[in-house]
């Protein structure tokens, strides 16, 4: 996926209650709002510091796009991660074999 041009492998989460998670190296090469304290991100099997932001985008996966989202920015959390509420509007499909996924309207 891409923001704001930015090139980034991401994880899809469609269970993770965020638009999307931030690893904090990506966060300062991207157009994003001050971070604002906010409760701690619970994981699995752990807990990980984050903060609130807004980022103007636009998030690009595939043809999907989205702007002005808020994001969770985390120093301690690697990888970008795409959660639910910026996956909800979308049919994920998941081709294994060529490990690709498309986002289609779910209309």
């Amino acid at each position: 996926m891409t923001i704001d041009g930015v090139a980034a492998e991401a994880n899809l989460d469609t269970g993770a209650n965020v638009s999307f998670v931030l690893p904090r190296s990506l966060f300062d090469r991207v157009s994003g709002s001050a971070v604002t304290a906010t409760a701690t991100g619970q994981l699995t099997n752990t807990t990980v510091d984050t903060a609130r932001a807004t980022v103007r985008g636009p998030f690009r996966i595939g043809a999907a796009s989205l702007s002005d989202v808020e994001v969770r920015v985390s120093g301690r959390y690697p990888d970008l991660l795409a959660g639910a509420h910026a996956l909800q509007p979308f049919a994920i499909l998941i081709d294994q074999r060529s490990r690709s996924v498309a986002l289609c309207p779910a209309e």
